[in-house]
């Protein structure tokens, strides 16, 4: 198909979408407080109800499923093919906005700035606009598209849990809500830990406390621990072959309580643990290295450290490091507290490949735990997300995406989770390039005019040949 007329159109209407985004920029829809008819608070519904008065503007008919999302059909009378997931919520606007307010849209240098501007109501509007396209430019789908915008994906998608509990989903799905060239694969997700009642040895040398992490889902760059019974100048030894050992940097202070040892190291995202340096547990290796006295909690902190191994990201020192043909499993220990008043306790963050299951991963970790007296969380795997790589919407998206950009792009495994985690037959679908920083969930967010325009016509196309054109 030529699709010059489509692109003619896309490129005429580029300052409407621009409005519309503005307009929908200007509405503060972070999560708030539920009220009545609204499940994800005021601002929430707001966005929905002006995202409904611009489909209806555009000729389609509007539908809100009580405030958790509202769509649009651009062939009603036709059998579903494809849906389109976007979202209207934003994450806080946050602190030290530079270009503008975070609510007042602004285009500066080819950019728009603003909260919601690349995540995610741009994106949706640069759906809705190839939508239009397709319609207005007189292309006779075989089957339907139906654009769905959700209220609630930056807090945990309960706006789409609901929906289908009322609708089914068409049998593909597409999300621009992520990056390109698509993600096909998402890993199964086991959030645990464990917890142990354990007192302060009796004898000398000690660990009195341990600290480090603050989110299960990110690696941590700092930690620190109490000893009673080494001075500091008794460390300097092992400081310096520890920091050769794990790239951390290591300090240590004497204080009334005993001796401080801290370790710096380098933050990450728990998804892909070998980007940072975890400094949790290189203060676990070194802690186990001193001569600590024989004691529960100090046999538990060694056997800690033999299973979480600093530069280990794969689960091996917990026997559960799988990998299949298109995954793997990546675990990381990201949180970890000892007080005498509240005992012993940890969490860590795994991303399991495809084959990995409750009784080949979670259990296996859990008696890994019970051995050094540790009681495991009750915690358990989430299912993990896959759309065959010789399916048609998968070799129908990356066909498009490496014609257009003459690349030769595979499609992604990732350990995070998209909009279209529980959708089967759901692949996120752009928006922006793996390497593009859109400062996403930061200050001075924005969208690119390029990325507007390349997403325009990429999800036109995706709509056209996904959906087949009536005969």
């Amino acid at each position: 198909m030529n699709y010059e007329k489509i692109d003619a159109y896309l490129a005429a209407h580029r300052d409407d979408l621009l409005a519309d985004l503005a307009e929908l920029v200007a509405i503060d829809s972070e999560y708030m407080e539920p009220e009545e008819g609204c499940p994800y608070g005021k601002g929430s519904a707001a966005a929905l109800a002006r995202g409904a008065e611009l489909l209806e503007a555009h000729g389609l008919k509007a539908r809100n499923y009580e405030n958790h999302v509202i769509t649009a059909d651009l062939f009603d009378d036709l059998e579903p093919g494809l849906d389109i997931l976007a979202h209207l919520d934003v994450v806080p606007a946050g602190d030290g906005w530079t270009v503008t307010d975070p609510f007042v849209m602004k285009i500066q240098d080819g950019k728009a700035y603003g909260r919601g501007t690349v995540d995610d109501k741009g994106p949706g509007l640069c759906a809705l606009y190839a939508m239009l396209a397709v319609r207005d430019c007189g292309v006779k789908l075989a089957k339907n598209v139906r654009i769905i915008l959700g209220g609630d994906e930056e807090c945990g998608s309960r706006d789409i849990e609901y929906y289908f509990t009322k609708e089914k989903s068409a049998p593909m799905s597409i999300s621009p809500d992520a990056e390109y060239p698509l993600i096909n694969i998402e890993k199964g997700v086991l959030h645990s830990g464990f917890t142990a009642d354990f007192q302060p040895a009796e004898t000398l040398p000690r660990l009195l406390a341990f600290n480090s992490g603050v989110k299960i889902n990110v690696v941590p760059d700092k930690a620190s621990a109490l000893v009673e019974g080494v001075l500091p100048g008794e460390l300097s030894g092992l400081m310096t072959e520890m920091a050769e050992q794990t790239g951390c940097r290591f300090e240590a202070e004497k204080t009334d309580e005993g001796t401080l040892i801290k370790s710096f190291g380098k933050n990450g995202h728990a998804s892909t643990p070998f980007n940072g340096v975890n400094a949790l547990t290189a203060l676990l290796k070194f802690v186990a290295a001193l001569p600590l006295s024989e004691a529960p909690l100090h046999t538990a902190i060694k056997g800690l450290a033999k299973l979480f191994p600093h530069g280990a990201f794969y689960g091996e020192g917990l026997g559960v490091n799988m990998e299949d043909e298109i995954s793997n499993t990546t675990l990381t220990l990201d949180i970890m507290h000892y007080a005498p008043e509240t005992g012993l306790s940890g969490q860590f963050d795994c991303r399991a490949c495809l084959k990995a299951t409750d009784e080949n991963t979670t259990e296996v970790i859990n008696e890994q735990f019970r051995a050094l007296g540790l009681t495991p969380m009750d915690e358990h795997l989430s299912s993990s997300h896959c759309v065959p790589g010789d399916s048609e919407l998968v070799q129908t998206l990356m066909k498009l995406y490496n014609g257009m950009t003459g690349k030769k792009a595979k499609p992604l495994c990732i350990g995070g989770g998209t909009y279209v985690h529980e959708i089967e037959g759901g692949v996120a679908f752009g928006i922006c390039e793996l390497d593009e920083d859109n400062n996403m969930h930061g200050a001075d967010e924005f969208i690119t005019m390029e990325q507007i325009d390349f997403a325009c016509r990429i999800y036109a196309r995706a709509i056209v040949e996904l959906c087949g054109v009536a005969e």
